[in-house]
């Protein structure tokens, strides 16, 4: 077979359950809900390669903002490798992504002599994923950890615009439709930390995924409040539940407190790069980051 044999197309909502079976077989673990997140984030910038109708490869062109866009999901089914794949779904996710400075992640030391032959030269911070199962027994209360100057309150209490302001903040880009999409989902759970004159000082979120629950994104002013957000977020999951953290490696606040709630077991660490220039995220206020799609 020759990648002639095979067609690249926009990926539909009817290809999620394929598309996530294929990363099962590559163990990449991506539930269908999760995969068709990230595609209504863009609809038009998620290919799938078909042989006939078998999805033999994907990838993503996420396009955040009119200057801004991430690419994910590069997978290749085994046995339909090194035939020039990749490299046809590569060329439609740059046409797609036009002029935008691009952002994508690498999770090994040979897709980042990958990445960075085909122009994303420009390295930025390192993420750790992380799981583990939180003692509960050894947990603090609720509260014990709250400052008087700010208080914990469920999304739903809050101005959803005052989170995403906050967010571009740190992040130094707006994803409104992204984090309304992403805090909004069926079964994620959200915090917001506000300090006495009402104001958004962090927010954490929690997803389903896989049987674990992803914190996703963490995000703080400081580390007190990073820890009170993640504690009233443990005690609001199932005592059971194992808990998998992506905290930037630069960050060596978000690493102890990885560590301090026996969050250890390491899954894959992964680099950020970009082909344009870097985009200036306070790292020093992501204690976990929202996905490695998109900081």
């Amino acid at each position: 077979m020759t990648s002639s044999d095979v067609k690249v197309h926009i990926a539909t909502k009817e290809d999620m359950k394929a598309v996530s079976a294929l990363t099962v077989e590559e163990e990449w673990n991506y539930p269908v809900d999760y995969i068709e997140t990230l595609r209504l984030l863009d609809p038009e910038g998620f290919f799938v390669a078909k042989k006939g109708d078998e999805i033999v490869g994907t990838g993503m062109a996420i396009n955040l903002n009119d200057d801004f866009a991430y690419f994910a999901m590069s997978l290749t089914k085994k046995g339909h490798r090194k035939q020039g794949i990749q490299r046809r779904i590569f060329q439609e996710r740059f046409k797609h992504a036009g002029n935008r400075n691009i952002g994508i992640n690498s999770i090994d030391e040979r897709r980042q002599e990958v990445n960075t032959e085909i122009g994303f030269k420009l390295i930025s911070y390192q993420v750790s994923c992380v799981r583990g199962l939180v003692d509960r027994d050894a947990l603090p209360s609720v509260g014990t950890l709250q400052s008087s100057n700010f208080k914990i309150l469920p999304l739903s209490s809050v101005s959803f615009d005052s989170v995403v302001n906050y967010d571009a903040n740190v992040v130094t880009f707006h994803r409104g439709y992204f984090l309304e999409l992403w805090c909004k989902s069926t079964g994620c759970v959200t915090f917001v930390s506000v300090n006495e004159n009402g104001d958004i000082v962090g927010y954490v979120n929690a997803r389903p995924f896989m049987g674990d629950f992803a914190v996703v994104p963490l995000i703080a002013d400081n580390t007190e409040i990073a820890e009170s957000l993640f504690l009233t977020l443990i005690h609001h999951l199932p005592d059971d539940a194992f808990v998998k953290l992506h905290p930037v490696v630069q960050n060596l606040a978000a690493v102890e407190l990885a560590k301090k709630y026996n969050i250890q077991g390491l899954v894959y660490t992964i680099t950020c790069h970009f082909n344009k220039n870097i985009i200036p995220v306070k790292l020093d206020k992501v204690f976990s980051v929202s996905t490695p799609e998109a900081i």
